[in-house]
C-alpha cells in the first residue's frame, strides 16, 4: 500500500466498522475534462445538473462501505469520481474521472454538472461507471472489470480502497434541453465473505495464503482475472466462468488458536439477464502450508441476487475444515480478533479507554533494508530475511516478531489498526498518563508527579536496573506495580532513521497519530531504567511499535 504524500495520509483514516460475519454467497472518440460551469450553457454545449443515487434496496454493496448486520450499505464519499460516456448524433465522447459533489443531507446522492458535446443531436445517451478500471481507453462502451489483486483481500477497508466494487448507470433518449437528470447506479456484482475460526486449543492454522469456493458445476461468475469486461451499453460481459472462485487473504496468514481469518472478494455475477438465478452448491478450501483442506460436504444450492452481500463461516480444528454458524464466529471476552491476519490480541480497559494489551503485529509486508516517509514500511526487529513481501511468512517465525510484533514507520502506523480501532493521538496517550497517576499507579503509590513506568510495562523482558521503581529494576520493595495497569509494555526497541535497529530489552517505543513537524511524530516511551512515562518525537521513516485503542 502506497501513497504520494503525508497530506494524503487522512485518506486511509478510514470510517469502516468489522462485521463479524462470514459468506458472501456471493471506436475512437474525444476525451474531455469536465467543465464545472453551472451556469445555462458554454462554447462546449448546454450545462446540465446530473443527480446519481445508489442503489435503495438491501442487502446492498457500497462506494464507501459500512456493515450493518449482515448488510454493506453504500453511500457516496468526498472526493468519489466516476467515468462518463455521451452517445450524442452516432458519436461518443467520454469524460473521465468527473467529480461528484455529495449531498449534504443524504450521502447515498450526489451531484456533477455536464457540459454537452457540441453537434447537431437531439437526444443523447449517458453511461457510467464507479469502480474496477473505469472505461477502457480503446473501447469506451467497455467497463475494465478489477483484477484478483484488486478485487480480493482480508479487509472491507482494501476492497474500499481499491474501488473493486463496480456501479454502472445507463439512460437513453434523453432530449438535451433538459435542465437536469435523475439516475440511479445499479450493480452487477456482489460482496463475497467468507470466515475461518481456529477453535484448535494448542496450534496455529499455518501460512494460509488463499481460500477458494468450488462448485460441481459452471458458477454464474467470473473469477476476475483482468481480462474480463463488461459493455456498459448492452450489460453483455466478455471473460471466462470457472468452477471455483478465489479469495485471496493477507500474505502468508497464521491464524493463532481462536483467531479468525477474513476473506473478501467482489465478484461480478452474469445471471444472463436475470435479477436472480439459480447458484450451485458449494463446497470451501483453503489453502494452508500449500495443502488444500476442503469441507467434506457443500452448501445447499441457492438463488443467486446480483447486489446481495452473501456470507459463510467455517471452523478448522487442527486437521479437518467443517462448515460453521455465526454463532460459532465468537471471541472471547477481553480478546481482540484481527479479522485481516488471524491474530489474536488481549485488551484492557484503563479509565474510559480500551487498549490492546500487546504490540501489533500486522505485517502485510517486510523490509529489511530501505526507510521511506512516503512509503508504507513494515519491519521486525533484527529480520535477517531479504526485503520484500515474499518473506513474511519467514518473518513470522522469527522469534522477535512473535514476542515484539511489528515496527512500523509512522505512514504504516497511522493504517495498521484493525477496524473500529485507531492509532492514539497525543492526547489519548496524556489521557491514559494523567489517569494512571491520579489513581495511584505511580511506583509509590503517591498521585502526583510521573513515577508510572512500572505499572505499564511487562513483568519480564527488560534489561537490569538498579534504579528504584523503574520496570529493570525486579529487586526493590514494589514488585506488586509491575503491569500493574495491565498495558503490558514491551521493551521491543525501535529501528533507526539509519537502517538499523536499537535498545531491544531498554526501551519500548509505541507511535502517535500526532505530527510534531512535517517530517516528524510525537511518540511514548518507556526505558528499563526510569520512572517516567514520556513522549518525545522521531522521523517518521523510522520504526516504533503501535498500540492500537479502541474508537
Amino acid at each position: 500500500m502506497k501513497t504520494k504524500s503525508l497530506y494524503n495520509v487522512t485518506k486511509y483514516f478510514l470510517s469502516t466498522v468489522v462485521l463479524y460475519v462470514a459468506f458472501l454467497l456471493f471506436t475512437s472518440c474525444d476525451t474531455h475534462n469536465l467543465e464545472v460551469n453551472m451556469g445555462g450553457g458554454t462554447a462546449s454545449g448546454a450545462t446540465l445538473l446530473v443527480t446519481v443515487s445508489m442503489p435503495e434496496a438491501d442487502p446492498q454493496t457500497r462506494i464507501s462501505h459500512e456493515q450493518d448486520g449482515l448488510t454493506v450499505r453504500i453511500a457516496w464519499q468526498s472526493g468519489d469520481k466516476i467515468d462518463l460516456l455521451v452517445v450524442h448524433g452516432g458519436e461518443e465522447t467520454v469524460y473521465r474521472e468527473v467529480s461528484v459533489t455529495v449531498d449534504e443531507t443524504n450521502n447515498k446522492k450526489a451531484t456533477f454538472p455536464l457540459t454537452l458535446p457540441d453537434g447537431t443531436y437531439e437526444t443523447f445517451d449517458l453511461y457510467g461507471v464507479y469502480g474496477g478500471g473505469g472505461l477502457d481507453s480503446e473501447n469506451p462502451r467497455l467497463v475494465k472489470l478489477p483484477t484478483v489483486a484488486q478485487s480480493t483481500s482480508s479487509s472491507l477497508k482494501e476492497i474500499e480502497k481499491n474501488k473493486a466494487v463496480v456501479l454502472v448507470f445507463s439512460q437513453t433518449g434523453i432530449s438535451r434541453d433538459i435542465p437536469d437528470l435523475k439516475i440511479g447506479f445499479k450493480h452487477i456484482g456482489s460482496l463475497f465473505n467468507i470466515q475461518v475460526k481456529n477453535t484448535s486449543e494448542t496450534d496455529t492454522l499455518d501460512k494460509v495464503t488463499e481460500a477458494r469456493l468450488t462448485a460441481s458445476s459452471t458458477i454464474p461468475a467470473y473469477s476476475n482475472s483482468g481480462a474480463e469486461t463488461y459493455d456498459i451499453t448492452t450489460g453483455a460481459f466478455s471473460g471466462t466462468q470457472t468452477t471455483f472462485l478465489t479469495c485471496l487473504p493477507v500474505s502468508s496468514s497464521n491464524v493463532v488458536p481462536e483467531g479468525i481469518l477474513e476473506f473478501w472478494a467482489w465478484i461480478p455475477l452474469n445471471l444472463g439477464g436475470n435479477a436472480e438465478a439459480s447458484w450451485p452448491a458449494l463446497g470451501l478450501e483453503i489453502v494452508s502450508n500449500g495443502t488444500s483442506i476442503a469441507t467434506p460436504g457443500t452448501k445447499p444450492a441457492r438463488t443467486a441476487t446480483v447486489g446481495k452481500t452473501y456470507h459463510l463461516y467455517a471452523t478448522h480444528d487442527g486437521s479437518a475444515l467443517t462448515f460453521a454458524t455465526a454463532a460459532e464466529m465468537t471471541v472471547a471476552p477481553g480478546k481482540l480478533a484481527d479479522f485481516r491476519d488471524g491474530n489474536l490480541y488481549k485488551i484492557v480497559t484503563i479509565g474510559s479507554q480500551t487498549w490492546m494489551a500487546q504490540n501489533l503485529a500486522y505485517l502485510p509486508s517486510v523490509n529489511k533494508s530501505n526507510v521511506s516517509y512516503e512509503d508504507l514500511y513494515y519491519y521486525v526487529y533484527d529480520n535477517a530475511g531479504k526485503e520484500g513481501t515474499e518473506n513474511v511468512a519467514e518473518a513470522k517465525n522469527l522469534g522477535n516478531y512473535i514476542a515484539y510484533g511489528v515496527l512500523y514507520n509512522w505512514l504504516a502506523a497511522f493504517t495498521a489498526c484493525p477496524d473500529g480501532w485507531h492509532l492514539p493521538s497525543a492526547t489519548e496517550w496524556e489521557q491514559l498518563k494523567n489517569y494512571l497517576i491520579v489513581n495511584s499507579f505511580n511506583y509509590d503509590g503517591s498521585t502526583t508527579g510521573n513515577k508510572i513506568a512500572k505499572s505499564l510495562a511487562s513483568e519480564s523482558g527488560w534489561d537490569s536496573s538498579t534504579v528504584e521503581g523503574s520496570p529493570g529494576n525486579s529487586s526493590d520493595d514494589y514488585s506488586e506495580y509491575k503491569n500493574k495497569s495491565g498495558f503490558t509494555g514491551l521493551p521491543g526497541g525501535f529501528r533507526g532513521a539509519g537502517n538499523n535497529f536499537n535498545n531491544k530489552g531498554q526501551e519500548g517505543n509505541w507511535w502517535s497519530s500526532t505530527l510534531s513537524s512535517k517530517s516528524s511524530s510525537y511518540y511514548w516511551y518507556l526505558k528499563h531504567s526510569e520512572i517516567e512515562f514520556n513522549n518525545s518525537f522521531r522521523a517518521q521513516n523510522s520504526g516504533c511499535s503501535v498500540r492500537c485503542v479502541k474508537d
